[in-house]
């Protein structure tokens, strides 16, 4: 079986401070289950009340606690390091006095907002998203061969 790469760098992206993203090995099914889940089905939460979607979820946590030796769980965004990318795209900027200028802007406490501000104003948001979602995508795919998973591009 071969999973979707897109699936695995959506993992990855989707996950937050409270979320984390798995891999089943058996299905190739990527799932995102939340903390406030987990506890959900650890508490025996009565959910017969709450919205199809959250059923959903509270379902997938549940047989996420009962299989979990079937899943493995996905690199997180910290895993990534987002300021490696970034300082990584701005040693790519060919005008050296903008490269200059944006490592000056990423230095520090702020640097992730200085950083958007600085590739707006010197128009280079479209080439950064560009750049980010292809290391992504290599990131993802290196974490793939590393964990013997077979894949492939959409």
């Amino acid at each position: 079986m071969k999973i979707q790469l897109s699936s695995i760098v959506n993992g990855i992206e989707f996950q937050g401070l409270e979320s984390y993203s798995y891999l089943n090995l058996k299905t190739g099914e990527v799932i995102l289950i939340a903390d406030e889940e987990i506890r959900a089905v650890e508490n025996g939460d009565d959910i017969s009340e709450r919205a199809e979607w959250y059923k959903e979820a509270i379902a997938n946590a549940k047989e996420f606690l009962e299989n979990q030796h079937q899943y493995l769980e996905l690199p997180t965004k910290y895993d990534l390091n987002e300021y490696r990318l970034i300082e990584n795209f701005v040693y790519t900027i060919p005008a050296e006095e903008q490269r200059e200028e944006m490592l000056n802007l990423i230095r520090g406490k702020g640097a992730f907002s200085r950083f958007k501000r600085g590739i707006e104003r010197f128009l280079l948001t479209e080439k950064w998203y560009k750049y980010r979602a292809s290391e992504i995508e290599k990131f993802a795919a290196e974490w793939c061969r590393e964990n013997n998973i077979q894949y492939e591009n959409d």
